[in-house]
């Protein structure tokens, strides 16, 4: 008889794979010692917990949403060196649209281009035009955030928002549920 570690002996026990001989041994060894006992009822409780488990299975669709990630993630793969390459060339044309223009800023290129006769004039329309473009946006956004103000500090105008949105969500419904409604002949 081959001398096994204990806990391996204990786990042959029971899985059934030791001989009588062996067996025996492995009971005399646990009468022995009382630590020992106590591993092998934790052990046998283990024993009995793994075998009453009910066996888990997988979803029915497991092996097609495994293969549908495998290929997300491989068509990931192959676009990623693109989606850098653009990412840099985007940022590179960024970098230089904004430095451009600081650049002659600085270093006094603008009173050469202004004295050009008609890049002057081009870039002094393209100022004015954007000039009068921030003033819209400005004007706008001070519109919007009064709007907002006066709705939510009004109680009168809040309970009309908040009805006109009740009113509409109502309307939306009701033609939802007669376009999905089977239409009825009575006859």
């Amino acid at each position: 008889m081959t001398q096994q570690p204990f806990d391996e002996r204990m786990s042959l026990a029971l899985d059934g794979l030791l001989s009588e001989d062996e067996c025996r041994s492995l009971n005399h060894s646990l009468s022995q010692s009382p630590e020992a006992t106590d591993a092998w009822e934790r052990m046998r409780v283990i024993d009995r917990m793994l075998d009453t488990a009910p066996e888990a299975s997988p979803p029915f669709d497991f092996a097609r949403r495994v293969m549908a990630r495998i290929e997300a993630f491989d068509t990931r793969r192959r676009w990623r060196p693109w989606i850098i390459s653009l990412l840099v060339l985007v940022t590179t044309a960024a970098v230089i649209s904004i430095m451009l223009p600081i650049g002659l800023l600085v270093l006094g290129g603008y009173r050469w281009l202004l004295s050009v006769p008609m890049l002057g004039d081009l870039i002094s329309m393209a100022l004015d035009a954007l000039g009068q473009a921030q003033a819209a946006v400005l004007w706008l956004g001070e519109s919007v955030l009064r709007w907002i103000t006066f709705v939510t500090t009004d109680p009168v105008a809040l309970t009309t928002v908040v009805s006109a949105l009740v009113v509409a969500s109502i309307w939306i419904g009701l033609r939802e549920a007669f376009r999905l409604a089977p239409l009825s002949v009575d006859g």
